[in-house]
């Protein structure tokens, strides 16, 4: 029996009707008695259960044959010159008395047609109907001359196939199986009707949607026995496919609004737009039991699993590329709809060590892959990431880590090959933007961009920018990195652009850049560090810093930029190059709390620093103030400041007739309050004049390397590597 349907690929559309099979003909004896069949085929109704059209049309085809039981059991086979819906099948006579006919005919007895199962099926995607087979069967029969095999005749009971053709999202690929679910027991399991089951499974194989413009079309067989339906009973397809790695599941629901009898002759309608696919994601959301993120599919689902006043846990269980996602809702952006408290929603998120590759957003609210991190993130590598936001802070992981009461903290991340560009007036970062409490950043790895292509002076401190953060609050950064390029503007620093209240802590953390910073207006200051450029305060050690700044009339220094309240830096090394600038230091450039005075109150304790740069160029109008030296550019006399070393050779410039004696010199330590006491105006440089006071620390012999320079100091060799002639971390 051929089979022609018709239907619309509008919409993820499931129909059920009925369909032939046909099957090779058996051989008839010439001598044997003859008994010819007309059979009429199933005119097809429809019960619709939701909106939706769809049509098919039966045809009788050469091949088809039958089984008439009697006191005989015997095949008939079609004759030529049927109809699409009128066929007749001639055979040996079954004998005398009622009979059982039934289709296909290959089948031996009532028992073996009775016992087929419908539980689980195969499609083959080379030949996606091979696997229907029709069955029909007409019991208790006086008479076989005319049969109809129509929903009117009593006698007969049809089978019944489901057509799903589904709408599948771009990036699906293959297809695993498709099951069709019920809320109770109501399917039946075989034509005989003995058993029930609450779903039906259909497997696939050589099923690749990508060849098929994502669509789905399937074909799944049911019992011939009759299901009565109540109002309101739902129904789920379930389709499991493979997307960029694991399997993952989408559902269609579809509520039936009559009571009905689901028999065979009758075709059923499920019309469900394609934007009402649900994607299921494995998993509970509890620390025990995190929600499994597999693919796209899943990372989509994140905003739809969370909720206000719970931590929901994620755990990435393979590499996703986000290539094909072009919209992103970032969860926490503070609009989230019967949310009073914006950012109330946790998330913990383990990547597991996979990798997030590709992530591309656009937006003017806290731009990244989360909004504002109310939680951890973690385990996790961001390759490719491209954000651009034209509004709040931004940055790759998150626009916001951590406001109020909720911190934000993150470990083992790594952003590599990424750009985040700024074009609104604010704080910018390439992990994340900014932060609103303390958090705590553990081996953060950043590698890209960071662009700043706007800035008010109105704004004043608002706008910073940093390779890991903008900016934050008395953080903690431990085996933090950052390499890369930023091109920023008022506040700049390899790792953060300005922490922002006093306490914070830098350890065994390293910066390679190349820092460009622009100034906003001609009376703006701008601050710039390798590490920090604008720190209220705590202590940084063990962290080196490579590159170079370019800046004009600035503050900046290798290590920090402005320290503006009581730091301690210690066993620190630079080699970052630096030009234009108004004062600079080799590790710190301005140590004096942000004020001129070379007698200021103790701003500064630096101890067995390292400055290993070839070339300072501190190029500042003449008669214009301004001070410079390899460790600090400008200190207060009484700072603590000893044991700092720089390179035999750097090469150093600095024009500015206000401070001729601004150069190069051995100083000795300034211990205050001790034999090693800074005498203003006396010791070499300290105090020369109202804004010169620059500490130079003392030249290495020229055959030192830094790394023998810090063997010398006593530097942890469990921490720092000293066997080639620069330290470098472990």
């Amino acid at each position: 029996m051929k089979k022609i349907s018709y239907f619309a690929l509008a919409t993820a559309v499931c129909t059920l009707f009925t369909m032939c099979q046909k099957n090779a003909v058996e051989n008839i004896n010439s001598n044997t008695e003859l008994q010819t069949i007309r059979v009429n085929l199933v005119d097809v109704t429809k019960v619709a259960i939701a909106q939706g059209d769809s049509k098919l049309t039966l045809k009788w085809e050469e091949g088809d044959q039958l089984r008439v039981i009697g006191q005989t059991s015997e095949v008939y086979n079609i004759e030529a010159g049927f109809t699409d819906k009128i066929a007749s099948f001639t055979g040996p006579s079954a004998g005398a008395g009622n009979k059982t006919v039934f289709y296909p005919g290959t089948y031996s007895d009532v028992s073996a047609i009775g016992a087929r199962s419908y539980t689980d099926q195969l499609q083959d995607g080379t030949a996606p109907t091979a696997h229907l087979k029709f069955n029909a069967i007409a019991t208790d029969l006086t008479s076989i001359s005319e049969l109809n095999l129509t929903a009117s005749n009593t006698n007969a009971k049809i089978n019944q196939a489901i057509k799903f053709v589904v709408k599948l999202p771009a990036g699906v690929t293959t297809v695993d199986s498709l099951i069709l679910q019920a809320p109770s027991a109501l399917f039946y399991t075989t034509n005989a009707g003995a058993d029930k089951t609450d779903r039906l499974v259909l497997r696939f194989k050589n099923t690749d949607v990508s060849t098929s413009s994502q669509v789905l079309t399937a074909y799944m067989m049911m019992s011939w026995q009759q299901m009565d339906i109540l109002s309101g009973t739902e129904f789920t397809v379930k389709v499991v496919a493979t997307g960029q790695s694991e399997a993952c599941c989408f559902s269609l629901k579809a509520t039936t609004t009559q009571a009905y009898s689901w028999v065979g002759g009758k075709t059923f309608t499920f019309n469900m737009s394609s934007k009402e696919l649900i994607h299921t994601v494995k998993g509970a959301g509890t620390e025990a039991d995190p929600y499994l993120l597999y693919d796209v599919f899943d990372l989509l689902q994140m905003e739809k699993l969370v909720a206000p006043d719970v931590k929901t846990y994620f755990k990435l269980m393979a590499d996703v590329d986000m290539t094909d996602v072009t919209t992103w809702n970032p969860i926490n952006q503070g609009n989230t709809a019967g949310v009073d408290d914006k950012f109330q929603i946790g998330i913990d998120f383990n990547g597991n060590n996979h990798t997030i590759s590709n992530f591309t957003i656009t937006t003017n609210l806290y731009a990244g892959f989360i909004g504002v991190l109310n939680g951890k993130v973690h385990d996790v590598t961001f390759d490719k990431a491209n954000i651009t936001s034209n509004g709040k802070s931004a940055g790759v992981v998150c626009g916001y880590a951590g406001t109020g009461s909720y911190t934000g903290d993150m470990e083992n991340v790594t952003v590599k090959n990424s750009t985040v560009t700024q074009n609104a007036s604010a704080i910018t970062g390439l992990v994340f933007g900014t932060n609103g409490v303390s958090g705590t950043y553990t081996n953060i790895s950043a590698e890209g961009t960071v662009n700043m292509t706007v800035a008010k002076a109105s704004d004043s401190k608002k706008v910073a920018t940093g390779g890991i953060g903008g900016s934050s609050v008395c953080s903690k950064y431990t085996k933090c990195s950052f390499k890369g390029t930023i091109n920023g503007r008022r506040l700049c620093g390899g790792i953060v652009g300005y922490e922002r209240t006093a306490g914070s802590t830098f350890s065994q953390c390293s910066v390679d850049a190349k820092i460009d910073v622009k100034k906003i207006t001609s009376a703006t200051s701008e601050n710039v560090g390798g590490i920090v450029g604008y720190w209220q305060g705590g202590t940084i050690e063990n962290c080196w810093s490579a590159g170079s700044i370019t800046a004009t009339d600035q503050t900046a220094g290798g290590i920090v930029g402005n320290v503006l309240s009581l730091s301690y830096v210690k066993n620190c090394f630079s080699t970052m190059t630096v030009g234009n600038n108004k004062n600079y230091g080799g590790i710190v450039g301005k140590g004096s709390c942000d004020k001129w005075i070379v007698t200021y109150e103790k701003a500064l304790e630096i101890e067995k620093c390292i400055y290993w740069g070839t070339k300072i160029d501190c190029g500042k109008a003449a008669a214009s103030n301004g001070s410079s030296g390899s460790i600090v550019g400008f200190a207060t006399v009484k700072n603590v400041m000893k044991d700092c070393w720089r390179i035999n050779d750097s090469k150093f410039t600095f024009v500015n007739t206000g401070n001729t004696n601004n150069y190069p010199v051995d100083q000795p330590n300034n211990v205050p309050g001790t034999d090693e006491e800074w005498e203003v105006g006396k010791t070499p440089q300290a105090g020369t004049s109202a804004t010169c006071c620059p500490y130079w620390g003392k030249a290495a012999a020229a055959d030192k390397t830094a790394s023998s320079v810090a063997k010398t100091l006593g530097w942890d060799e469990t921490i720092w590597d000293l066997s080639g002639s620069e330290p470098k971390l472990k």
